[in-house]
């Protein structure tokens, strides 16, 4: 009896994650690319490093840190890469009207394999402190993305 529970409970297990262990993405179309005049862009993959640039025309400061999430397209659905270490937890701002050239090596992740992937990077809008008159990183969470092509 023991051993058919356990058998069970392992099929289920295998059918809800999938045999590669994979995990789903968490975002939804609808609450990326949000934010009118914040990008992602000019994806250029050289060997195992890929550069894209993070621009900001929105008319206020955005502020973001170092984490970029990474995701593979399979049969229609985007699933996490997994990074191999966790990202810093500085935080950087970016002024209106500017531009950002960033590089991340692809390295820094698990199974990285040929196809449709995409960058997401999460990132905040500038709030007011009245208690200590200054702009800072608001507290609402806004996530912008592009899509590109891997070769391996």
């Amino acid at each position: 009896m023991k051993k058919s529970a356990a058998a069970l409970l392992l099929l289920i297990l295998l059918l809800t994650m999938g045999c590669t262990g994979q995990v789903r993405s968490s975002f939804e179309e609808k609450d990326l690319n949000t934010v009118p005049g914040i990008a992602l862009g000019r994806v250029v993959q050289d060997g195992n490093m890929l550069t894209y640039t993070l621009s900001n025309y929105a008319g206020e400061t955005m502020w973001y840190g170092a984490e970029i999430r990474l995701e593979t397209e399979k049969r229609g659905e985007w699933y996490k890469v997994q990074p191999v270490a966790d990202f810093t937890a500085e935080i950087y701002g970016l002024s209106s009207g500017s531009e950002k050239g960033m590089r991340l090596n692809l390295g820094s992740f698990k199974d990285m394999k040929s196809g449709t992937h995409r960058l997401i990077k999460t990132f905040y809008l500038t709030e007011y402190n009245e208690l200590r008159k200054m702009e800072e990183p608001g507290k609402e969470m806004y996530h912008v993305s592009c899509e590109f092509e891997i070769k391996k």
